[in-house]
């Protein structure tokens, strides 16, 4: 492991954060743990 889960969602959701791309990335990589605005249109926080 070694990787948090802030660290994982960093590197999945980082790459497609604008753009219509970072709702497809939200919903492969799930709207939980805060780091998916829920039922929005979808920011992946850094």
């Amino acid at each position: 492991m070694g990787m948090t889960m802030a660290q994982y969602y960093v590197r999945a959701c980082g790459p497609c954060r604008d753009g219509p791309t970072v709702h497809q990335c939200c919903l492969r990589h799930g709207y939980h743990g805060g780091f998916c605005q829920d039922r929005r249109f979808p920011l992946c926080f850094v």
